[in-house]
């Protein structure tokens, strides 16, 4: 049995459930990226981190939102705070994942979460 016709059998549909997930690159690079930026963060020297965040312009507040909102995607039940990206900072990782979580928890863009998290 070819492996598409397996998914018809069990979920009802043609296609496998990973079909749409080439559509979510950008979005998969960009967690990805952040992920190992945090990562990669921990390792370091507690000061060297809050000195680097102070210079990026980057908050308690807006890490709490982010955090809050990364844990939101991941469980059912939890519900996106809003949140404003900071844009004046020189690192662009926490722009771009920003922006990313932000458009994730949108309203709006409800599918393109749905097909990020399954």
């Amino acid at each position: 049995m070819k492996q598409s016709e397996n998914y018809k059998k069990i979920i009802g549909v043609k296609n496998p459930r990973n079909q749409r997930l080439k559509d979510l690159d950008i979005e998969k690079k960009i967690f990805i990226d952040f992920y190992n930026y945090i990562f990669n963060a921990l390792k370091n020297d507690k000061d060297h981190v809050i000195d680097r965040l102070e210079l990026d312009n980057i908050s308690n507040e807006y890490i709490s939102l982010l955090a809050a909102n990364t844990n939101a995607m991941s469980q059912d039940g939890l519900k996106f705070s809003e949140i404003k990206v900071v844009n004046n900072s020189s690192d662009s990782l926490w722009v771009d994942y920003g922006n990313f979580v932000k458009e994730i928890s949108s309203n709006t863009d409800a599918k393109k979460y749905e097909d990020f998290v399954a």
